[in-house]
């Protein structure tokens, strides 16, 4: 999300959704709450996260794949060939 002060309904996006990108490098209780809703909708979760950082271990509760990037180029290359790679095949 974008910051806003509208609040949005992230659980309705996320039933909505093929999958979930996140960023997980930091721990986050409201992004921990909406991956949760994704796994609920049985939507694959799919955990980036900067090398050198690591990521909260409940998160495997929600998923089974972790990236590590190095630099945000690296980051959007990764998410580039997630999407045209894996989201592909799984249809």
């Amino acid at each position: 999300h974008e910051s806003v002060e509208i609040q949005k309904n992230s659980k309705s996006t996320i039933e909505s959704c093929d999958c979930v990108i996140a960023e997980v490098s930091h721990p986050s209780t409201g992004m921990g709450i909406e991956l949760g809703w994704a796994e609920t909708f049985h939507k694959p979760v799919f955990c980036f996260y900067r090398e050198g950082t690591k990521p909260s271990a409940s998160l495997q509760t929600v998923s089974k794949h972790f990236i590590s990037y190095s630099a945000p180029s690296e980051l959007i290359q990764n998410i580039s060939h997630l999407l045209s790679h894996e989201m592909n095949n799984s249809h």
